[in-house]
């Protein structure tokens, strides 16, 4: 596999763009940064660079507590770039790299097949059951059904006391979302023994056994893995 470190050359398009003013060829994305008040646009390909005023909200819109994760951005192309810094944005649904101490710049997922973050895979799917597109974690992925991990970002607005107590502004909360899709529909996913069952229904016995074997729990994604792996093998 034929893997280029993307990162330097990113960087180098982004400070052209920035120093000449020029439309400069380059992977579609927006760029985005919170120091100016104003706001505004210039083309950029399939993407922008965005300026935008900072708001006063407590919590953060990524998924990871850290810029610092390894991953590798497949392309439609089947292209492979090796990427050190990456998030997920889930306010803006976009895949992010951070490359200075404000500078971020966002991919547009459609021109992307999927990445891999700290050796799990995402891709942006259209969900029917959001009516949008959402990046999701690829729990399994099989000719007939997917199980996805998805995100959903929320404010929490302050609430005013007497005593003025809890956090000073309103808070932005992710939470998390399993999704079962088969075809074009999908709907809301619970690991339980039903459910997950209710998908190796034509080896519900076999299952059973090695859950119990294994001492598996029922309840977590990544045993529901090792269930799945071994549907596929009796």
């Amino acid at each position: 596999m034929n893997v280029k470190i993307f990162r330097i050359s990113l960087i180098a398009i982004i400070m052209v763009k920035l120093s000449f003013g020029q439309t400069t060829s380059a992977n579609s994305g927006v760029f985005v940064s919170n120091e100016r008040a104003e706001s505004f646009t210039q083309d950029l390909v399939n993407g922008a660079f965005v300026f935008e005023p900072p708001r006063k909200i407590i919590g953060s819109y990524h998924v990871f507590d850290t810029w610092d994760n390894k991953g590798v951005i497949k392309t439609k192309d089947d292209k492979m770039f090796k990427i050190k810094s990456i998030n997920i944005n889930v306010r803006n649904n976009s895949f992010e790299t951070k490359f200075a101490k404000d500078s971020v710049f966002a991919f547009n997922g459609d021109d992307v097949k999927y990445f891999i973050i700290n050796d799990k895979k995402y891709k942006n799917l259209y969900v029917s059951i959001e009516k949008k597109k959402k990046i999701c974690e690829i729990i399994v992925e099989d000719e007939n059904f997917k199980v996805l991990k998805g995100y959903r970002g929320v404010v929490r607005e302050k609430e005013t006391t007497g005593y003025d107590v809890g956090p000073d502004g309103d808070q932005y909360i992710i939470r998390k979302f399993y999704y079962l899709i088969k075809g074009e529909n999908a709907e809301l996913f619970k690991f339980n023994k039903k459910s997950i069952l209710g998908l190796f229904s034509d080896k519900k016995k076999e299952m059973e056994k090695f859950v119990k074997e294994n001492k598996l729990s029922w309840k977590k994604p990544e045993d529901f893995q090792q269930m799945y792996l071994k549907w596929k093998i009796l």
